[in-house]
Order: C-alpha cells, then sequence, then structure tokens
C-alpha cells in the first residue's frame, strides 16, 4: 500500500458528522451509514481501516486477536455485497456492526475487560468501549523502530504484514488520532499536536467558541458559499470535533465519508475548488477537501467595506436573533477583512459582543456603537504594530538571541515548570519568528497569532496537568480569545520565592565545551533560565554583567587541560579572594557572609551587595584636562 494512501486512510477518520446532514444521510435506506460504504473503498484500504478502528478500540489487544476481528468484517462485507438480505447486520449502521463484531466472541471481551461494556444497550455500549479505549493506553512503552536493514529485509519478505504491524503499533499508542498515519514523522506529529489543541480548546473554553472558530475556517476556505452553507457546514465540523476528542473513531469515520459526499453533491453552491476532490477515491476525498487552499474571492462578490459594525441595525436584530446575528457579524467581517488573523476576528466579535450589551441599554446607540468601531479599529492597529516589533526584533537579533529573551521572559512568568521545558517553549516561540516574519504583510500577524496561540495553549494545557501559579491560571481560566495577550502581559511571579543559584550546568563542562553547538547553546540557556528563577527581579545590566562573566569563564575553562577542575575553582575564586582579608570583610560588613559555606556566602554577598548601592553616592569625573594628565603621571592608578 503507497505512504500516500497510508496517510488517507489514518486521515479519513475526521471531516464531519451525521446527526447534522439532511435527513436522507441518516435514514434506515441510506447505504453510506452501512457496510456498503465499504464498496466504495478498495478491499485493502478497507482492511487497514478495519484493524485501525479495532487496534484503537482494544488497544491491550493482541495483533493476532485484532487481525481475526478485522478478518470478521471483510468477510461479513463481502458477504452483504453479495445479498444484503443475507445478514441483518447489512442493513444496520456501521457503527452498530462494529460493535457487534467487538462483542460477539465472549472470549475475547472477557480477555481484554470490555464484557461489562459489552453487557450495554446502545449507545452506553459505545459510551463504554470509548471510555476503555482511552485508559489502556498508558502501559505501552514507546514504539521501538526497526535498524533500516531490517526493515527492508522483512518489507521485501512480506510488505503486507509489515504495513500492517506498523498501523497496528501506531494506532495503539494513538487511540485518539484520526486514524491519520504519515509518510513522515514530523507531519504525523504535527497532525497529533493540532488535534490536542483543538480537544484541549474545545474542552476547555466550549462548544461556542470552537463553533466561531471553524465557522471563520470554513468561510476562509470557501469565501464564495453563501451564509447558511457555512453555516451549516460548521456545525457538522464542530460536532465532528466532538467525536474526535471522545476517541470515536468509527462515527468519525462514517461522518467524514458522509459530509464529504454532500460537499461534492453541493459543490457548484461551495466552491469551484473542490471539483478535483470529488473525482478521487472515498479514502482519499474526505483529506483533501480538508486541506483544499482558500477560494479566492469572485468577482461578483460585493466590494469590501471598511465598515466594521452595521450600527442602525445592530441591537434590533442582536436582540432577536442573537446567534444569527453574531454569525452575520463573523460572515461579513471575513469577507470584509481577509487580511485579519482568525484570533482577531474573534477577539472583535467578543469586544462586539462587549458593546452591544452596552450600547443597546443606551437611547443613542448608534453613536456608541460608532465610538466602539473606533476602538475595534485602534485594536486591530495595536496588534499589527506588537507583530510588526517583535518580526523587526527578530529579524535584527536572530534565532538564538531571541529565543534567549522569551526564556528570560518565560522562566520569570512560570518559574515552577522545569527548566528543559522552557527551553523546548521558547524553541517554538523563535520557530513561529521564523515562519512568520518573513512573510508579506497580509499573512505575518495572522501567522504569528495564530502560531503563538498554539504556544500559549500548551502553557495552558501544561499548567492543567502541573499547576504553576495563580497569574498563569488567571490568564487560562479567564477567555480563550485574550490569553494570549494576557500571559504575553504577565510579570515575574509574586508568590514565587526563588531558591540558591545552583549552576548545574558547570558539573557537565562537556556540555559546555562540545563541538557541538546546539548541545552548548543547550547547556547555556540552562544556566540562563535557573540564573533567572534564582534572580527573578534582576536588573538587564546585572543580567549582561553576568552574562559576559561567564562568557570569559566559559572561553578559560574549555581551553583548559582539565576543565572540570577549571570550572570549580575558577567559579568560586572571586568569593574565595573577596573573603580571604579578615580585616577587610570586617570593615565593610560581610564577615558573616564569609563565615557562610557555599552557596549562602555567594547569595548573602548578593544581597550586601545591592542593599548597599543606595548608600554611593554619584561618582564625579575629572575634566578632560585633569584625566590627561592624571594618565600620564601613574595610568594604572587612573585605571583603578
Amino acid at each position: 500500500m503507497k505512504w500516500v494512501i497510508f496517510i488517507s486512510l489514518l486521515c479519513l477518520v475526521s471531516f464531519a458528522e451525521l446527526k447534522n446532514l439532511p435527513r436522507r444521510y441518516r435514514h434506515a435506506d441510506d447505504h453510506h451509514s452501512t457496510i456498503s460504504l465499504a464498496s466504495q473503498i478498495s478491499a485493502t484500504d478497507f482492511g487497514a481501516i478495519t484493524l485501525i478502528l479495532f487496534t484503537q478500540s482494544v488497544p491491550n489487544a493482541t495483533y493476532e486477536d485484532v487481525k481475526k476481528l478485522s478478518e470478521d468484517v471483510i468477510a461479513l462485507q463481502k458477504k452483504c455485497a453479495a445479498d444484503e438480505s443475507s445478514d441483518s447486520q447489512c442493513t444496520k449502521p456501521l457503527g452498530i456492526v462494529f460493535l457487534d463484531v467487538l462483542c460477539h466472541d465472549e472470549e475475547f471481551s472477557n480477555k481484554y475487560g470490555i464484557n461489562d461494556c459489552c453487557a450495554k444497550a446502545d449507545p452506553d455500549r459505545n459510551e463504554c468501549v470509548l471510555s476503555h479505549k482511552i485508559s489502556s493506553t498508558d502501559s505501552f512503552s514507546s514504539f521501538v523502530h526497526p535498524t533500516a536493514e531490517e526493515a527492508c529485509q522483512a518489507y521485501q519478505n512480506n510488505k503486507n504484514v509489515v504495513l500492517a504491524g506498523y498501523i497496528f503499533e501506531i494506532s495503539r499508542r494513538y487511540p485518539k488520532a484520526l486514524a491519520v498515519a504519515t509518510e513522515a514523522h514530523k507531519k504525523f506529529k504535527e497532525i497529533i499536536e493540532e488535534q490536542e489543541y483543538t480537544c484541549y480548546n474545545l474542552k476547555k473554553y466550549g462548544k461556542d467558541k470552537l463553533h466561531a472558530l471553524k465557522f471563520i475556517e470554513t468561510h476562509e476556505k470557501f469565501v464564495n458559499a453563501n451564509q447558511e452553507t457555512i453555516s451549516h457546514i460548521v456545525k457538522v465540523v464542530v460536532h465532528i470535533y466532538e467525536e474526535i476528542c471522545k476517541g470515536d473513531s468509527v462515527e468519525v469515520l462514517v461522518d467524514r465519508a458522509a459530509l464529504s459526499q454532500y460537499v461534492c453533491e453541493h459543490k457548484d453552491a461551495i466552491s469551484s475548488n473542490v471539483g478535483h476532490c470529488c473525482e478521487k477515491p472515498l479514502v482519499e476525498r474526505p483529506n483533501c477537501l480538508a486541506t483544499l487552499e482558500n477560494d479566492a474571492s469572485s468577482p461578483d462578490l460585493p466590494p469590501p467595506s471598511g465598515e466594521i459594525l452595521k450600527e442602525s441595525e445592530a441591537c434590533k436584530s442582536y436582540t432577536e436573533h442573537r446567534d444569527d446575528y453574531k454569525e452575520s457579524f463573523l460572515f461579513t467581517l471575513t469577507r470584509n477583512h481577509p487580511e485579519l488573523s482568525k484570533l482577531i476576528d474573534l477577539e472583535l466579535l467578543h469586544k462586539y459582543e462587549e458593546l452591544l450589551e452596552k450600547c443597546c441599554q443606551l437611547e443613542d446607540h448608534v453613536q456608541c456603537l460608532h465610538t466602539g468601531e473606533e476602538q475595534l479599529k485602534l485594536y486591530i492597529t495595536k496588534i499589527n504594530e506588537v507583530v510588526k516589533s517583535n518580526c523587526n526584533n527578530y529579524k535584527e537579533i536572530g534565532d538564538y538571541f531571541f529565543q534567549n529573551e522569551y526564556l528570560i521572559k518565560y522562566s520569570k512568568i512560570i518559574p515552577q515548570a522545569p527548566t528543559s521545558y522552557l527551553i523546548e517553549l521558547t524553541k517554538k516561540v523563535a520557530k513561529t519568528a521564523e515562519k512568520c516574519c518573513n512573510l508579506d504583510s497580509n499573512h505575518q500577524v495572522s501567522c504569528a497569532l495564530e502560531n503563538t496561540d498554539k504556544v500559549i495553549g500548551s502553557i495552558c494545557s501544561y499548567h492543567d496537568e502541573h499547576f504553576t501559579n495563580k497569574q498563569v491560571c488567571h490568564c487560562c481560566d479567564s477567555s480563550f480569545i485574550s490569553r494570549w495577550e494576557c500571559i504575553s502581559n504577565l510579570g515575574p511571579d509574586p508568590s514565587y520565592v526563588p531558591p540558591p543559584f545552583k549552576p548545574k550546568t558547570l558539573d557537565a563542562p562537556e556540555n559546555l565545551c562540545s563541538p557541538n553547538e546546539e548541545t552548548v547553546q543547550n547547556s547555556k540557556q540552562g544556566l540562563l533560565s535557573d540564573l533567572i528563577k534564582s534572580k527573578p527581579n534582576i536588573a538587564d545590566e546585572e543580567l549582561a554583567v553576568g552574562i559576559l562573566a561567564f562568557r570569559e569563564l566559559q572561553t578559560d575553562c574549555c581551553a583548559a587541560e582539565n576543565k572540570k577542575e577549571c570550572f570549580d575553582t575558577k567559579s568560586t575564586v572571586f568569593l574565595d579572594v573577596l573573603c580571604h582579608d579578615e580585616q577587610f570583610s570586617e570593615k565593610y560588613g560581610i564577615n558573616e557572609c564569609c563565615a557562610k559555606a557555599d552557596p549562602e556566602r555567594n547569595e548573602c554577598i548578593l544581597s550586601h551587595k545591592i542593599s548597599f548601592k543606595g548608600d554611593v553616592s554619584f561618582f564625579v569625573r575629572p575634566t578632560a584636562e585633569e584625566a590627561c594628565q592624571a594618565y600620564r603621571n601613574d595610568s594604572n592608578a587612573v585605571l583603578d
């Protein structure tokens, strides 16, 4: 089986839902939702799909047991294709058939702990199997890939066995994945991350926010379709995400196929671009539709208007038909302002709702809304300026130092997170800048905001699993739309008690002195993050001095024969010299610090240094003539 087909197979399980489609798609006689659907798919593809679905449903089952279930369904499909009246299963919905086969063998259901589920009636049976499948995946170790030689030899011996085994191993580890595989690990990872991002937002912020987001995305894709058509497709798409996030792969499989059929039957009203997708085999069609490029606006569409709000009609329409009016606002906004990010569209909708609630209570609501429109335009300008400023900074200082700026920022905001997590997080920020800052101005802001929101979403997801602090909690709980702005504006966590600075990086000089530049950079970033966690309020000037001192230390010690000894000695030599003269330390009030052991000695001297600086008067510079004469007399004394 070709890898591109393999991807399509595992992607088939995610584009739509049947419950909101026209009634004919749910009719008992409809062949789209029965096992006859398989007649539109090749035998090889159908076999792979059934293997995926059964493996995802019972991840702890053996390959042999799952393969037997797959063979049972294939046999049933052939029987029904020959004579639809030969078995009552032929006319049942595919999801019911799947569960019946899963529960048919009592020995199988007892062996894998789903016998209690099989005893239930639908839809409880389905819900029970879904909950079992999600809870069964924690015990699997990472998939061990064979060597290239082993894989090639096995493939030459029996390619079908190799591919089936790979499908099995991947499917059992990703039971909620849209039966989606990948010809490249990177693509698969992107699909999984995108799915997790959407499911997290659905769970955290609710169906309405996802509906608005998908409405914007669908209208951007099919810009020439009317509002009613867009609204219909979006209801379908939102429901399929609910099924995906529950892990109901069978429903997703059937629903995607049905929606692709619906879109193709109405292609003239939706888009001229969908034709080539509709010519593809059913197994490839849903993914083709989902990945279509956005339509270009038809010349028949009315020209864009600079107006955002319909001020004179707004309050009446909003009061009488709230949901329809919000969709109408989004429909007009995305058509008139295609350059805006979907996150800005969502924020404008949010601000507009607040404005309507306020203005529609007033007698002169038109003037109130007019003032509000100017505020919305100022908001757009502000966001554009923030993105432009960040991109200019990225282009000026480069990827590594841009990441370091955000590493400092996030080490202050969430110091409770492991340093390794913060480094990976800020790498994603730098990747966003690399990806977006070279785009044209029409796409730069959208790209930056949407990719930044995914980074912010990962922070909130991490916080839900490992509570970090109250200020992050507040931002993540407040609003899906504004969470990125809320977190971006945070400073050091006020509740955090910094630990003493213990630079673990210095214990591994082989990393600091590695010939691999990435290893060196990661090691230095670990040191930087640990320093910020210990000194979250450190001044920029003091941080700069510390960085320069470390660079000198690194240069000296990486050139030394005994690097470990050098780092151990030189990192404390300053403190040793400072505390050597008892008369000096007593005279200047650091004797109590010098009596301590490291790292307490270092902490004490740092606190003394910061508290003392206020007592020093401003440096009085000599005139140019005085300085030059003194330098000629004794240059060393002047420089000291």
